[in-house]
């Protein structure tokens, strides 16, 4: 049981779920939700709820971008698709994860006061 109420914390934590989340997902009050995380067990069919929702929750989500690129942008994305052997819609989905991936660490090294590991 401790392992699960530590694994929803977790969770809510990175996800940036709150209690009132949850309580309204569950149809439950947040002083419910809340006596969960200090003192009560978590009933079993609230916890396969949460499993649930948790792995909702965490699938990729489609989404879909539209950008205006010159000719020139556009045939330099051609190329570089092409020597990956991507579509450029592929080579745009991967540069847009890489840049996502490097501003969060940007943003994760100014939040510690841009001290180093």
């Amino acid at each position: 049981m401790e392992k699960f109420r530590d694994e929803l914390k977790s969770w809510m934590k990175e996800s940036g779920k709150s209690r009132d989340w949850v309580a309204e997902k569950l149809g439950v009050g947040k002083r419910t939700v809340d006596s969960w995380f200090s003192y009560k067990r978590i009933p079993e069919k609230k916890q396969k709820l949460l499993r649930e929702l948790m792995e909702k929750e965490q699938q990729p989500k489609q989404v879909e971008i539209s950008m205006d690129f010159t000719p020139e942008q556009l045939e330099m994305i051609r190329q570089a698709a092409a020597l990956r052997g991507e579509t450029p819609g592929e080579w745009c989905e991967r540069a847009i994860k890489a840049l996502t991936a490097v501003s969060v660490a940007l943003n994760d090294y100014h939040r510690v006061g841009g001290k180093g590991g």
